[in-house]
């Protein structure tokens, strides 16, 4: 948020600023409880993303202190880690019973009457699931005859669908009843479960009129839900599984070809959601099977989610990258780009605290790094990327507890031509002193620091850099290093 002068801007680590705002956020629900009794409801966890389950959880962490209840509905395979805890009541719920589908069809029917048979037909296939219910009673209501009643809700043969066969034959009769809007389902469909009135009117090029009675048609059909008024309302599919019954439509080359616009559409019309949510782009190119591009903005949205400390999502993202790159043939480019994504993988991994995942990825990009071919690529800071996969090796295999292995690793990158001096010492410093090997932890570090004066301060880029820091700051007596203001000075060298 912008910041009008009123307050000091805060300096804080990506780390802390993640942290600082979870932790606003729950102190936001603690401040709303103290007011009046709070009832939080999330649907669907099953879809949670690691950083909002991590939110939910340190709310949980709070509540036996709040006046809140908090309710979660989630599908069987989700296993919410606070089960267990003697605040959380877990209840299952069951399939509807013939009675409760029997009330539920009169619900929607209202004053209508449909035969017997057909609401027998009904209760029999949808297996006690109320979204079943609901729209094979809808499908029947939009049948011409009884016969083409019994054809709405009868099963669907065809298995290459992953929407349930019971359901699909409905839902497909509807949104072919609905004409010209069938068109803009499949579109919103191809955005996403959620999208917005601008973006749908940006890919499908329809006049405003006739997108808007498309829209209404498919609102009025239950099929959407709608927040706002347009042009700036959002459109919400009413099941997933509506959702994915108006994708599955979508021919293979129409859908790639839909896929790819929607993403060159945000690139160029839409910047600022491509620049804060690069993972969607990433998305549609993939699907369009533009992998070039796919492969940039998984990357992309890789480094933006470590840049927040969302570590989880940033290896996901580093993950599908890497995936995508393994469908290309391999070229001197390509080999690079997968350099620089193994790298950035592996980082993502420790930071995780996954240091076998780490050795494993610096491995592959050190297997691919040719001295010749690639001595060009360099980190951030100008510094040769064969050397620093090897400290980042050498501290990673350090974690793991080789601690025999971890100055061989160091050494080899001293070894190399053209290394540079500061990734080894720093790197040396900061796994002699956990061994108590102090005089060369102490000859590292006033090497490291003789070449961050050199450099003018501005030499160290590694996540491992603030551990090594931290090690030069304990203990001066045993380190000698003098005053506070000296040490200070040469901390500040290699920051």
């Amino acid at each position: 948020m912008p910041n009008d002068g009123r307050y000091p801007a805060l300096e804080l680590t990506p780390q802390q600023r993640r942290q600082e705002t979870l932790e606003a956020l729950v102190r936001q629900v603690v401040t709303l409880s103290r007011q009046n009794p709070v009832l939080m409801i999330f649907e669907d966890a099953h879809w949670i993303d690691p950083t909002s389950l991590e939110l939910l959880g340190r709310i949980v962490h709070r509540i036996p202190n709040l006046c809140v209840l908090l309710v979660v509905t989630f599908r069987p395979e989700f296993e919410p880690p606070w089960i267990g805890r003697p605040c959380v009541t877990t209840l299952t719920i069951n399939w509807l019973g013939e009675r409760e589908i029997s009330a539920m069809i009169d619900r929607v029917v209202g004053n209508k009457l449909i035969p017997a048979n057909i609401r027998q037909n009904i209760i029999e296939r949808a297996d006690g699931i109320p979204l079943f219910v609901e729209e094979m009673t809808k499908a029947v209501l939009e049948a011409e005859s009884e016969v083409a009643a019994e054809r709405a809700i009868g099963v669907l043969t065809s298995p290459a669908l992953a929407v349930p066969a019971s359901l699909h034959a409905p839902l497909m009769a509807r949104l072919d009843r609905l004409g010209p809007a069938k068109e803009v389902a499949q579109v919103g469909a191809a955005i996403g479960r959620e999208f917005s009135h601008a973006l749908l009117a940006a890919v499908t090029h329809k006049a405003e009129a006739e997108l808007q009675s498309a829209l209404n048609r498919l609102v009025a059909a239950g099929l959407l839900y709608r927040q706002g008024a347009p042009p700036y309302a959002t459109y919400l599919f009413k099941h997933a599984l509506v959702r994915d019954a108006a994708y599955g439509t979508l021919l293979r080359e129409p859908r790639h070809a839909l896929h790819a616009s929607i993403a060159e559409t945000l690139k160029n019309q839409f910047t600022e959601i491509a620049q804060s949510q690069p993972e969607l782009l990433a998305h549609h190119f993939t699907q369009a099977g533009i992998t070039e591009d796919a492969i940039e903005w998984w990357r992309t949205a890789g480094q933006r989610s470590l840049a927040r400390s969302a570590l989880v999502e940033g290896v996901e993202q580093f993950k599908r990258a890497l995936d995508q790159i393994a469908t290309l043939p391999a070229t001197p480019a390509l080999r690079s780009e997968e350099i620089k994504l193994e790298f950035a993988f592996a980082n993502a991994l420790t930071l995780t605290g996954d240091f076998a995942g780490g050795k494993e990825h610096y491995d592959r990009a050190l297997a691919i790094y040719e001295p010749a071919e690639h001595r060009p690529l360099t980190t951030r800071s100008g510094r040769d990327v064969g050397v620093a996969l090897l400290a980042s090796r050498s501290a990673c295999v350090w974690q793991l507890g080789y601690t025999a292995a971890s100055p061989r690793s160091q050494q080899c990158a001293r070894n190399r031509p053209g290394h540079h001096i500061d990734v080894c010492a720093v790197f040396r410093s900061y796994q002699s002193h956990p061994l108590g090997k102090l005089r060369c932890c102490k000859c590292a570090r006033r090497q490291a620091c003789r070449f961050g004066r050199r450099k003018g301060g501005n030499v160290l880029e590694s996540p491992w850099n603030r551990s090594a820091r931290f090690g030069f700051c304990t203990d001066r007596k045993k380190f000698g290093c003098g005053s506070d203001d000296h040490l200070s000075t040469r901390v500040t060298a290699v920051k």
